[in-house]
């Protein structure tokens, strides 16, 4: 039995070095014949050896890129800005030992062991450090499903989207048109057509080239292409800004990135060739193709602290403000997440009530935790301070005045036309409906602080466009509520139209741009 013979013989050598600096490697050796040599930490796994943990994950900070381009293929097109969230991405493609270990589990299906383009064989063997392929997009849904039984830590393992695959492969939107930057593709840095492989398979061990992102993550260009979680789209006219995943349910076509090792290099003129970070092609996702594998991805850590800033006493109105500190940003699906969690806000995730449908439920994603909270009704911001207050923190926490709200929108001076200033209101500076007049809002809701030229000159964002937030006329709850500030869907007719609007309908309501943000002052909650 060759597997039998490769799996007990193993010879160290000692290349004439000793000490420390000795080249200590393992040579494998099948039915007596040589045949290669790598070093001892990538011998093969096995079940035992090389579970879950074996998959090395890399931190992707949150950020904003521009995906596609305006220029080129059609299916590229246009070039956009997509929000990405936190992230937590496979370094390497998903490897047969990683994939085996859910096959040993009988959960995953075992791979065409008839297919020699897939190189499956029901043991251990030499290739087990190399990419997995013949993968259909749903052999790697369910693997990433028994990743998440394995460990609650990995209970969001998941397929990467079309959005977050090109975020990570432009080095988070700093790189393009390649993972490494801008020097010219070679085999030193991706496996594709024409490059040297082993005697066997056209893949080589995953992390073998120097083609690494800036993160780290190997492998996005060449030895497998990857498939990500979305439909095929024709073009990016109407494909999601916040990273989620492009679904249509009347296609019958999934989306795969990153070429492979038969992919070729085929320069278009001036721009990228075939084998770039914005190439994409189309195949049925039920389909086991033999250059197709894939990675996994899962949501990284919510950080959604409570920033805040302290304004001074002075005037709004000619009433007198006393001193009080305000919530640096709208409150956040992330912040909000974290009260839910606590057990005292409503749960909203499952939410299909008033003008949002499902716009409540889509919010809680994972893709729009740094997004502003919306669809929130009065009493869902009354149970975020009842949250606050109830730590203890030392602060009473509540809803602003209309007085206070527009003393920090004036940059506490009482007499600004706007946060910034009194420059006109654009796109630059707000997230408003500006369709009628030029192109650049986003006709959505976006991450929180995306407009520092709105800022007022203490910091605080999105005081006009993202959301509406709501505001009451006095300090008593009872008093009429309120929204104010332009939301994403607010069309800024005129200097005076962000001050305020009044809401029709009496709390509770729903409605798909309202949220809110939040004041303190020093002293125990009664």
């Amino acid at each position: 039995d060759p597997n039998a013979i490769y799996d007990k013989i193993s010879i160290f050598f000692n290349f004439g070095v000793s000490g420390a600096d000795a080249d200590e490697r393992v040579y494998y050796f099948d039915d007596l014949t040589f045949w290669g040599e790598r070093p001892l930490t990538r011998a093969p796994c096995t079940a035992q050896s090389c579970p879950y943990t074996s998959i090395e994950w890399v931190n992707i900070d949150q950020g904003k890129f521009t995906k596609g381009v305006d220029q080129g293929i059609d299916n590229e097109t246009p070039a956009h800005l997509v929000t990405i969230p936190n992230l937590q991405v496979m370094k390497s493609e998903v490897t047969i030992g990683q994939y085996r270990s859910c096959v040993d589990a009988q959960v995953c299906e075992p791979l065409n062991q008839n297919d020699t383009g897939c190189v499956w064989s029901s043991t251990i063997n030499r290739y087990e450090d190399h990419p997995a392929r013949c993968l259909s997009r749903i052999d790697l849904s369910t693997f990433a499903e028994w990743l998440g039984d394995q460990h609650s830590a990995f209970a969001d393992a998941r397929l990467m989207t079309e959005s977050e695959w090109e975020f990570v492969a432009t080095s988070r939107g700093v790189t393009s048109p390649f993972p490494w930057g801008v020097d010219l593709i070679g085999c030193h840095l991706a496996h594709y057509q024409g490059c040297e492989s082993g005697p066997t398979l056209p893949t080589i061990p995953v992390c073998t080239t120097a083609g690494n992102s800036i993160q780290g993550l190997c492998d996005l260009l060449g030895n497998v292409a990857e498939w990500v979680a979305d439909d095929w789209p024709n073009d990016y006219l109407n494909t999601p800004r916040d990273g989620s995943p492009f679904i249509n349910t009347s296609s019958d076509q999934g989306t795969i990135r990153g070429g492979h090792f038969d992919y070729p290099y085929t320069p278009r003129g001036s721009t990228p060739g075939d084998l770039s970070t914005t190439m994409h092609t189309a195949s049925d996702p039920r389909r086991r193709v033999p250059h197709v594998g894939g990675r996994l991805a899962r949501f990284g850590e919510v950080d959604a602290p409570l920033e805040w800033i302290s304004l001074p006493l002075g005037t709004w109105n000619n009433s007198r403000v006393l001193p009080f500190d305000i919530m640096k940003t709208e409150i956040t699906v992330g912040h909000y997440r974290r009260c839910m969690e606590a057990g005292i806000c409503e749960d909203l995730s499952s939410n299909q009530l008033g003008s949002c449908g499902g716009l409540v439920t889509l919010q809680f994603n994972g893709y729009r935790d740094h997004h502003p909270l919306r669809c929130a009704t009065l009493d869902n911001i009354l149970e975020m301070t009842q949250w606050l207050n109830n730590q203890a923190l030392g602060y009473q926490y509540r809803i602003p005045s209309i007085n206070e709200w527009l003393y920090a929108n004036s940059n506490a001076t009482g007499n600004e036309t706007y946060p910034w200033g009194t420059q006109s209101i654009s796109c630059d500076e707000a997230n408003v409906d500006m369709s009628s007049s030029q192109q650049g809002c986003s006709l959505d809701t976006e991450v929180v602080c995306s407009h520092p030229a709105g800022d007022t000159s203490q910091g605080l964002c999105d005081m006009i466009g993202n959301v509406a937030e709501h505001a009451v006329s006095g300090i008593r709850i009872q008093s009429s509520l309120k929204a104010i500030g332009l939301s994403y869907l607010s069309v800024p007719l005129s200097a005076s139209s962000f001050e305020m609007h009044e809401l029709l309908q009496n709390p509770p309501i729903y409605h798909e741009s309202l949220g809110g943000r939040l004041v303190r002052i020093s002293g125990r909650a009664p």
